[in-house]
């Protein structure tokens, strides 16, 4: 299921709006969580039980986040089903190039949204043992897992970032108004230009010439991007709806004057994610793990 699709548009999303209107708002996390998991189930089933057990793990692991070791022991935890599900195969390719082995690929399905799961988890964690997050709760970290709103192509939500909200949100009228502009806008994106220009690629790939390679190799990076950045509208169009304000993913990137300007701009959530969680050495005044080193 996807959110330009038919059944996402004219059955799920009519009828989670509903009933989430309709319901006092002590049931609504409940409602997010069924409507969570159907939308993955749907979308792929035999993947469901990783999902959640990775909230169940990282719930008991966030009780106990008492030393450095525990934390690392849980980001590992995170990685090892991206590794397994995304990178193996790749090792595999590797290793057999190197050595002339015979080491047949596993040709893995990966599980919908995994990066993005893996990410999100680990900030959570790493909130956790820096004090930003105290006491998360069983049933907010779970929706925090489950939401489908992030679960296709991000952004990536951090916990921090939505904590008060997965306790209790406050619908106003101009959140209404600015999500459904909001998701309307990226479905446009993503229906009348992203899918247009996909035909249109594929068309003039269909020759291969000079002008038709360069011009491929420019329209992708366009598609790409309209791509991309209408499912962040989507996502953030659809959480406005529900009462949840995400941080934008991307901030016209094709108008920044340098390249370094261009990354803060494109994907913006993954880009502050690896600024906070990977390269803290680099940003020593917001680095969260200080105390590493």
């Amino acid at each position: 299921m996807n959110f330009s699709g038919i059944s996402f548009i004219f059955y799920f999303l009519p009828a989670l709006l509903i009933l989430y209107y309709l319901l006092p708002k002590k049931y609504q996390n409940t409602l997010l969580i069924i409507f969570s998991s159907f939308f993955y189930i749907y979308a792929d089933i035999k993947f469901f039980p990783l999902l959640i057990i990775t909230g169940i793990t990282n719930y008991l692991l966030s009780k106990k986040l008492k030393s450095k070791k525990v934390l690392i022991f849980g980001i590992i935890l995170n990685i090892l089903p991206l590794f397994y599900f995304k990178y193996l195969d790749f090792i595999f390719d590797i290793i057999n190039n190197i050595t002339n082995a015979n080491i047949d690929p596993l040709n893995l399905i990966l599980p919908l949204g995994i990066s993005f799961t893996t990410f999100r988890m680990i900030s959570f964690l790493v909130d956790v043992y820096s004090g930003k997050i105290k006491k998360p709760k069983f049933k907010e970290v779970m929706l925090y897992t489950l939401l489908f709103t992030y679960q296709v192509q991000g952004p990536i939500i951090r916990f921090n970032d939505i904590k008060e909200e997965l306790t209790e949100r406050t619908l106003t009228n101009v959140d209404l108004e600015n999500g459904s502009k909001r998701f309307i806008i990226g479905l446009a994106k993503k229906v009348i230009l992203a899918d247009t220009l996909s035909l249109f690629i594929t068309a003039i790939s269909s020759e291969v010439t000079v002008v038709s390679s360069w011009l491929t190799a420019i329209l992708n990076i366009l598609r790409l991007y309209l791509d991309f950045s209408a499912y962040s509208d989507m996502a953030i169009g659809i959480s406005l709806l529900l009462g949840f304000h995400f941080k934008e993913n991307f901030n016209y990137p094709f108008l920044s004057t340098s390249m370094s300007a261009f990354w803060r701009n494109w994907h913006i959530s993954l880009t502050s994610w690896f600024k906070d969680y990977i390269y803290p050495s680099r940003w020593k005044q917001k680095r969260i793990f200080k105390n590493y080193y």
